[in-house]
């Protein structure tokens, strides 16, 4: 006599995905080994949701650097864990060796959230260079042939080990890029999704390594202009592709480095032949921020955009005076990131309609200065300083406000909630992505 299906085996497939949404991984493992019958139910829903990451866990690591600060998870330079991100890394493993025996099962992936970090000095000694961006990596995610929502974080530091194909998360309608990353792959995910279709889009302080000259002689000068390819730093030009095409997208959350610092000068009050360079790259950068969320007020019901500084201007000590750290600027000269915000991304905050708005989120728009203007040892202008600039946050706050429509939530903060790494500051690395 045939075996009479449990309740739970003869539910609909949308009510045991509902079921099993409320319970956490090891109470589904668990009821996978009750029986065959209920494993092959439950193991679509493994599937559907892959979620092996650490930069979404909200907790700060120590710097590699310096003992006394934190970062969040996701900053280049936190501390890695590495007991905790050598079991995300193997279960990694043992997914990529399960989707090379058994393709098919990718098909049940609709959320994926990974992160790509280098555990190649763990204790466990796993073979787990395949987050460097090796082939086995790039099989698997190409498995991910039904994906709806991706979130990666590109932790390693390194250029990927092979070629990623030309295509990457195809069907994706929601997406959120983290870390520093080359050109290559950032394209196989950007170009391959149909933009009319993506509704939501997250990117994360994403910045690319610059190409090997060899690279670059078989592009074209606009190409490698657009998109700072000669230059290691914050994403540029994919926004600009995109500009106009997505005409669904519901949410849109940049988060990015910005300069604080100005660099007309070296430390030896010497005129920097990069600084031009880097003012340029800004501007267009700026302003193709500006362009995008223009082309998509239409649609948009949640805004999040913020900027900041890295660790550098966090961490500096508050007894400076503001010339020490700001050769051959004068006290009310304003921060370079907040010229390239005013002229390209606050005129578009600040005009109408948004029609379908419901959230605003603008952070790091009027960063405080190292100084104490309310010590005691205040000077006149750096008091006279202070006023100025609390006024005109309150300026560019309320003309925000104004802009938004009735009932949209809106937040509006002078210093960004967070630093955020700057590649190209970093002298530490060849911005290559290569040792």
């Amino acid at each position: 006599m045939s075996r009479r299906p449990s309740i739970f085996e003869r539910l609909p497939e949308e009510l045991v995905l509902l079921c099993l949404s409320y319970c956490d991984n090891n109470s589904i493992l668990n009821t996978c080994l009750t029986s065959k019958a209920v494993f092959s139910v439950c193991q679509n829903y493994l599937f559907y949701h892959i979620d092996f990451s650490v930069h979404n866990d909200g907790v700060w690591r120590k710097h590699a650097n310096y003992i006394n600060i934190s970062v969040p998870p996701d900053h280049a330079k936190a501390k890695q864990i590495w007991p905790a991100n050598a079991i995300i890394t193997r279960r990694q493993y043992e997914l990529l060796e399960r989707l090379n025996k058994e393709p098919s099962l990718g098909q049940q992936t609709r959320v994926l959230r990974w992160t790509l970090m280098d555990c190649t000095e763990s204790v466990l000694h796993i073979r787990d260079d395949f987050n460097l961006g090796t082939y086995p990596l790039w099989a698997a995610f190409a498995c991910f042939s039904k994906i709806t929502e991706i979130d990666l974080a590109f932790m390693t530091g390194s250029r990927e080990l092979h070629p990623p194909p030309p295509s990457l998360f195809s069907t994706a309608t929601s997406i959120s890029l983290a870390g520093t990353v080359s050109y290559s792959v950032i394209s196989s995910i950007l170009t391959s999704v149909n933009p009319s279709r993506l509704i939501h889009l997250r990117l994360n302080n994403l910045q690319t390594f610059r190409e090997d000259e060899e690279m670059l002689i078989a592009l074209n000068a606009p190409n490698i202009e657009s998109h700072r390819r000669t230059r290691h730093g914050a994403l540029q030009g994919f926004l600009a592709d995109l500009t106009g095409r997505c005409t669904a997208l519901r949410s849109f959350h940049l988060l990015t480095t910005a300069e604080f610092f100005d660099g007309s000068f070296t430390s030896f009050s010497q005129p920097n032949s990069q600084w031009p360079k880097e003012v340029a790259d800004e501007n267009r950068r700026y302003g193709e921020v500006g362009a995008f969320i223009e082309s998509v007020k239409p649609t948009l019901r949640d805004l999040h955009f913020e900027h900041g500084p890295d660790i550098d201007y966090f961490s500096t000590a508050e007894g400076h005076r503001f010339h020490q750290l700001f050769p051959g600027q004068h006290l009310n000269d304003p921060l370079p990131m907040d010229v390239w915000f005013d002229a390209h991304v606050l005129p578009v905050l600040v005009s109408g309609p948004w029609p379908k708005l419901g959230s605003l989120t603008v952070k790091g728009i009027g960063h405080w200065k190292p100084l104490d203007a309310w010590g005691e040892e205040a000077t006149v202008e750096e008091v006279r300083w202070l006023h100025g600039k609390t006024a005109e946050f309150r300026r560019k706050a309320i003309m925000i406000w104004d802009a938004a429509p009735e009932g949209c939530k809106v937040v509006v903060k002078d210093e960004a909630s967070r630093p955020f790494y700057r590649f190209q500051a970093d002298k530490t690395v060849n911005g290559k992505g290569q040792a």
